[in-house]
């Protein structure tokens, strides 16, 4: 492997996606762990560091790590302070640092909504428009806008918390005094733990596509579950077109998966959740860069920040106009 390539790691609720990413964005060679603990540091890093040198397998001399994962990372620690609570072990040790003294490597950690959008941006619908809504739904749901080429962040480098969007105040579960919250509601373990409270079957080895596959097969509560996971979507989807105007969202993450019938049920739905101006200017499309948006913008963070050691951009937005012209628009 002549080219010189990055480690990108997507950190989910889930499962820890691990890719090489040459300098065009496209991912090499690609793996996925489950790890046998999320709670665990000690475990959980160990098993990542593991599927990284089995995935590099002596052909391979990265020369940086990028990561992303839920929540929000302290500047000067690396340490998830804020979210990520589908992955506990985050918040107790800095995963970056850990990473950055096994392999030497220079290390960045970003949002994992954040960074799929910047994905997407470089190597998927970014190659054709400027602007964009980017969702990922999952077992975590996020996402980020994207406004003439620049991802928009907090002051520090906040993530935007496209899951914590509150659209059904008092039902389903509190967290950090929200209830109601589109994650808690529609996320890939919210819709099969509800499918399975409703068909009182065992959903332990079942998926979201396996829940689109039984409602194709007339399964009654497949179906409801879908469909109640399609109005809380298209009412955050129709909130954040009515806020920003923006004229084309983006629908990544595992929930993404089932294809077409769910941009077909969002469309659907969105007419008495958006203004009718702006959803007529609404256009609504797949990722094209998949489950590998996340990898493809970790990867980048280093390039783009053009840090050596850093765990988190430190500017508001991600300014993307200084990109390598491999990596601009054709």
């Amino acid at each position: 492997m002549s080219e010189q390539v990055r480690f990108g790691i997507d950190i989910g609720g889930t499962s820890v996606k691990i890719g090489l990413v040459a300098p065009g964005g496209e991912i090499t060679r690609q793996s996925k762990l489950v790890p046998s603990s999320k709670d665990d540091p000690d475990i959980l890093f160990q098993e990542i560091a593991t599927s990284m040198r089995d995935l590099l397998n002596g052909i391979a001399e990265p020369i940086g790590i990028g990561i992303c994962a839920p929540g929000y990372a302290d500047l000067e620690t690396g340490v998830v302070v804020d979210g990520s609570g589908n992955v506990p072990a985050l918040k107790k040790a800095s995963i970056a640092t850990y990473l950055r003294t096994q392999f030497g490597l220079p290390t960045a950690m970003g949002n994992d909504g954040v960074c799929a959008a910047l994905g997407e941006l470089q190597c998927g619908i970014g190659r054709e428009i400027d602007s964009f809504a980017f969702l990922t739904l999952g077992t975590g749901v996020g996402g980020a806008i994207v406004w003439n080429r620049q991802i928009l962040q907090g002051a520090m480098g906040e993530p935007p918390e496209f899951g914590a969007v509150v659209v059904r105040p008092g039902h389903g579960p509190t967290r950090h005094g929200i209830t109601g919250s589109v994650e808690d509601l529609a996320g890939s373990r919210a819709m099969l733990e509800r499918y399975g409270n409703v068909s009182g079957k065992d959903t332990s080895r079942l998926g979201v596509k396996d829940l689109f596959e039984l409602k194709r097969s007339g399964d009654a509560d497949a179906a409801a579950v879908i469909d109640d996971m399609l109005e809380i979507v298209a009412q955050m989807l129709g909130t954040i077109v009515n806020l920003t105007g923006v004229q084309t969202c983006v629908l990544g993450g595992g929930i993404s998966l089932a294809g077409l019938d769910i941009v077909a049920g969002l469309e659907a739905r969105l007419a008495k959740n958006t203004w009718p101006l702006l959803k007529k200017r609404c256009d609504l499309r797949l990722a094209r860069c998949g489950s590998g948006a996340g990898i493809i913008g970790a990867a980048q963070l280093l390039q783009i920040t053009g840090a050596d050691d850093l765990h988190q951009p430190s500017r508001n937005n991600l300014d993307l106009s200084e990109i390598p012209s491999a990596l601009k628009r054709p």
